[in-house]
């Protein structure tokens, strides 16, 4: 009990230290569908066996679910540019046009030249703005089977859910500016913001050859993925039971079972958490009320369910982090880097995406309710505390970075000939460096020497693609008619919820509602 206490403090502490909104994300994490359901599991269920003399022990419960997150505006902030500094975090990707003119403003802001380019001009690329309006769907039915091991230790039961999902996710992507018109073979005119960001190969001449968008795509459309979000088993001991107090506790492992992270699209859907994951919960129910002929009954019920999730390989897209200026750059995996040796021009998304390694951490779920029964009538109200550690991610030794072989690729700048990082004739503000590395740059990959303004300004950064801590608040009512006189006892229920961020300045999370309906049996 001690660590559960301490595993939420820890939770809470670090998302309490991360109160401020971030924006240039390559991802955001959500709540696992198994946490997710932690209320609708708590009620609308039969907690006692079937009376049939030839009954095997066992409750099954289905319970189908319809959840949307509501929270639009945080995740626009999230996926779209902009910076704190500039008070432009407002959920949209700007691309401004022509190119930047001073250090400063390139790390602050995307210009078409970086994004569309051309070998000697910065006029006529494309430019405009991506307007976000995200939300994520999650449909379909919640699993449980528990099984009662009587024969084998008096008050041990096998306990197994299985949520199997239908999760959308749609970026909501309303495209808006100028195509591209420089009226010359450095561009492919009439070529738009759409055709780049939905990884359409743009045709240009040699001079200003550009590889097509290969991760973190935006394509205006929405993505499904469907499958079983992950298998949780565990063995539940009850440690005392009576007609008025319940006490149990179990141990659980789960099994991730859903689709591995792509990072093609940006925001994409995934099914589970992903993560080997071992937990332990206590439940205690009690009676606090009922009349004499047990018409009336009043009972509440308090979960504390804490779970570590184990570090697994995932595919994600980092960011570029400016530190002269103390920013990730703005929309930094869409700008064009160069690559020693290459002739083209490279979404920086396309060396971005990694294999890395994600710890999770911990998690907490706790719940405290109350349900008021009128014969086989009964109606509950249920309260979840949830809260998750932030993700630690680092990139495995194959995917690791090689500071020297990508910069920043110049403005107007021909890449028909062999790139030099680091050379104002190609790239600008020096290599791009491994996370944390501010060291400055003498020499280019050439072996030259170079100035002050190729002295290393950028690094590779792993928080943009990190999820964040998040504490949330849910509440949830249910009804329910639980008839028992039946051979095999049934619960049919309804419920509903609707899930609270718990920090208000900062868009750590996806915030969601959920409606659902139970059916639970005993035989």
């Amino acid at each position: 009990m001690k660590k559960i206490i301490y595993g939420a403090l820890l939770c809470a502490l670090a998302t309490t230290a991360q109160a401020n909104l971030v924006s240039n994300q390559t991802f955001v994490r959500s709540r696992d569908s198994l946490s997710h359901n932690a209320l609708m599991n708590l009620t609308g269920r039969t907690w006692t066996g079937s009376n049939n003399k030839n009954v095997i022990g066992s409750t099954l419960s289905v319970a189908p679910y319809y959840r949307t997150s509501y929270n639009k505006t945080d995740l626009a902030t999230a996926f779209g540019g902009g910076q704190a500094v500039n008070g432009d975090q407002n959920g949209q990707l700007v691309i401004e046009p022509n190119q930047s003119i001073s250090f400063e403003d390139e790390a602050l802001h995307l210009h078409s030249a970086a994004m569309d380019h051309m070998a000697t001009e910065v006029d006529g690329g494309m430019y405009g703005a991506l307007t976000l309006n995200p939300s994520r769907t999650e449909y379909g039915a919640h699993i449980s089977w528990q099984q009662k091991l009587d024969f084998a230790y008096r008050g041990l039961s096998l306990h197994i859910d299985i949520p199997v999902a239908c999760v959308r996710h749609d970026l909501g992507t309303v495209f808006s500016g100028s195509a591209h018109n420089d009226g010359s073979s450095y561009g492919q005119n009439g070529s738009t913001l759409s055709n780049y960001f939905s990884g359409r190969t743009l045709t240009k001449g040699a001079s200003s050859s550009q590889q097509a968008l290969a991760y973190t795509r935006i394509d205006g459309a929405s993505h499904s993925l469907s499958g079983i979000a992950d298998i949780q088993a565990g063995l539940n001991y009850t440690w005392y039971t009576s007609r008025s107090l319940r006490i149990s506790t179990k141990g659980y492992v789960v099994v991730p079972t859903g689709a591995k992270e792509t990072s093609v699209n940006l925001f994409e859907p995934a099914v589970g958490c992903g993560h080997i994951a071992l937990g332990v919960r206590g439940l205690l129910m009690g009676n606090i009320f009922h009349t004499k002929d047990n018409a009336h009954r009043v009972n509440a019920y308090a979960m504390l369910d804490y779970r570590y999730l184990f570090q697994s390989e995932k595919t994600r897209t980092l960011g570029i982090y400016n530190h002269w200026f103390n920013t990730v750059a703005t929309g930094s995996h869409y700008h064009n880097v160069g690559v020693v040796g290459g002739t083209q021009a490279v979404p920086a998304a396309n060396v971005l995406t990694r294999t890395v390694l994600v710890k999770p951490g911990q998690l907490f779920d706790g719940v405290i309710g109350a349900r008021y029964n009128y014969k086989e009538f009964g109606f509950s109200l249920a309260y979840n505390l949830h809260a998750h550690d932030a993700e630690a991610v680092t990139l495995t030794p194959p995917s690791r970075w090689f500071d020297g072989t990508y910069g920043m690729l110049g403005h107007s700048h021909s890449v028909s000939s062999a790139i030099v990082v680091g050379s104002n004739s190609y790239t600008y503000g020096g290599a791009i460096q491994q996370q944390g590395n501010t060291s400055t740059i003498t020499v280019n990959s050439s072996g030259a020497s170079v100035g002050s303004d190729n002295a290393a300004q950028y690094y590779v950064s792993t928080d943009t693609c990190s999820g964040r801590s998040d504490l949330t608040h849910k509440l949830g009512a249910t009804g329910e008619w639980h008839y028992r006189k039946m051979r095999f006892p049934v619960n049919i229920s309804v419920g509903a919820e609707y899930e609270f961020p718990g920090l208000t300045t900062t868009n750590s999370g996806i915030h969601s509602w959920a409606v659902w309906s139970k059916l639970s049996v005993c035989f």
